[in-house]
């Protein structure tokens, strides 16, 4: 099978492959000239006279000559939310670092809070301490009335000690009315005169079986640390009430000696019919009736001294001893509240480490500020980041670091 070809075609190819070989020979031409050239000019280089810099890279600390550490003296973990850059240069009075506050000053606002708590616990404290001296007085002052009501009134029973001092012939002391007493208990015995009622001889009353009621005063009267036994007193109460009741036992006595004439007298004027049985038994029952009357008040004057006066004498003085006690537990009492009042006022009292309003203090963000700024130097520093401290050597000596690094 014949292959058929065209003229065209081949004649294209071949004026494309000359072509190429054409510029191949022209760029080796190239190159061989530029070699040569090169070749014949040489490396060339201007001398000159000059210092030779040579250089050595190591790795260093830079320490300062002198520095000043400046510490935060706020307690715990403290939050730096402003700092200057490493190398910058600061004069006195800048501000260096400054910390977040924003917790302490919440803190101070609750101190400010619990100080003005203190101060109004501290003023009503001591207006309570006031109140409580003016209850303490009145207290006291109530307790000794008390004492001197009870001294007064067992004075009045017992009677006063004497300004004149003793004086038994004198009217009107204690040993008067002893004497009278005695003299009632102890009447001079008459003989009974003829033609006495038989009811006057078996009903009578035998003063000498009360004879016992002298020693009785003289018990009653009797003080701790009076040598006189009290006789030498001035009349008081009792001794009134058993003059009394001694008055009223001769008044008895004395109608019961007019009722017993009377009743004799009308016996004797029975017996010769003189008068009626109706009369000579009204006298009778008159005189039985005042015999009465007089063992009475015998009985009255037995019951007041055994009895009345001495409960009463009991009495007084168990009051007195009373009131000299609730006296002392008064005072005891009063000093014991005065002491927990003033306890209470200096409990009450704000502690000298809280803050007072308007102050400065290590929570407030004056006092965090015012800490970095602690004793300035009148020179540059620059700011160290690394430690939150500050480093303040001579500007010189800084500078010059700063140029060598």
């Amino acid at each position: 099978m014949t292959r058929c070809s065209h003229p065209v075609d081949n004649r294209m190819t071949r004026h494309r492959n000359l072509s190429l070989l054409a510029l191949a020979a022209l760029l080796a031409a190239c190159g061989a000239s530029t070699a040569e050239q090169q070749a014949q000019e040489g490396n060339l280089f201007t001398v000159r006279r000059d210092d030779l810099p040579i250089t050595v890279r190591e790795n260093a600390e830079l320490q300062a000559l002198r520095e000043t550490i400046v510490r935060s003296e706020v307690e715990g973990q403290s939050t730096v939310i402003f700092i200057v850059p490493e190398g910058t240069m600061v004069k006195q009075g800048e501000k260096l670092v400054e910390l977040d506050v924003s917790e302490l000053v919440e803190k101070r606002a609750n101190q400010a809070i619990a100080v003005a708590k203190a101060e109004a616990a501290q003023t009503q404290a001591k207006k309570e301490k006031e109140i409580l001296e003016k209850e303490l007085t009145t207290k006291r002052n109530t307790a000794m009335s008390n004492l001197r009501i009870a001294d007064m009134e067992l004075e009045k029973l017992l009677g006063r000690r004497s300004a004149g001092g003793p004086n038994s012939g004198a009217e009107g002391k204690n040993l008067d009315m002893i004497k009278r007493l005695q003299a009632l208990v102890s009447p001079v015995v008459e003989p009974t005169p003829a033609g006495t009622p038989a009811a006057a001889k078996a009903g009578g009353v035998d003063a000498r079986a009360y004879i016992g009621l002298v020693d009785k005063v003289y018990e009653l009267l009797a003080i701790d640390g009076d040598s006189t036994g009290g006789a030498e007193r001035d009349m008081g109460e009792m001794a009134n009430k058993i003059l009394q009741q001694a008055d009223t036992i001769r008044l008895a006595m004395a109608d019961l000696k007019i009722k017993e004439d009377t009743y004799g007298y009308s016996e004797r004027l029975a017996a010769k019919q003189f008068i009626t049985r109706n009369e000579l038994e009204k006298d009778r029952l008159a005189f039985q009736s005042q015999m009465s009357k007089v063992s009475l008040a015998w009985n009255d004057l037995d019951l007041l001294i055994n009895y009345t006066l001495a409960r009463e004498r009991i009495k007084l003085t168990q009051d007195r001893d009373n009131a000299a006690l609730e006296l002392e537990r008064v005072k005891g009492s009063n000093e014991a509240a005065v002491i927990k009042a003033d306890s209470d006022l200096q409990r009450s009292r704000p502690s000298s480490s809280w803050p007072r309003s308007g102050s400065r203090t290590s929570s407030g963000r004056s006092r965090a500020r015012s800490s970095w700024r602690r004793r300035p130097a009148p020179w540059s520093t620059p700011a160290s980041t690394a430690t939150a401290a500050v480093a303040r050597p001579c500007a010189r000596v800084c500078r010059c670091a700063n140029a060598r690094s």
